[in-house]
């Protein structure tokens, strides 16, 4: 990809689903993929919460390239 986004998941499903097809987009961007299967509101939350609270605090270093051209008068 020419643009710097990386796309992180969080993905908690209360049932099945196909990880693979909607995976795609974080592999593709070097993203990030939380999977919490049989995810339950009451049992899990604080761990939800800590996954996204990290996700979202996390430090993020991006490729940058920085052009310079000068002359010589």
């Amino acid at each position: 990809l020419k643009r710097s986004i990386s796309v992180d998941m969080i993905i908690a499903p209360s049932s099945y689903i196909d990880l693979a097809s909607i995976t795609e987009v974080s592999h593709a961007t070097q993203g990030r993929i939380y999977y919490m299967p049989q995810f339950d509101v009451h049992r899990d939350h604080a761990t939800l919460w800590h996954t996204l609270r990290r996700s979202l605090s996390q430090r993020v270093v991006f490729e940058v390239a920085l052009r310079v051209r000068t002359s010589s008068g």
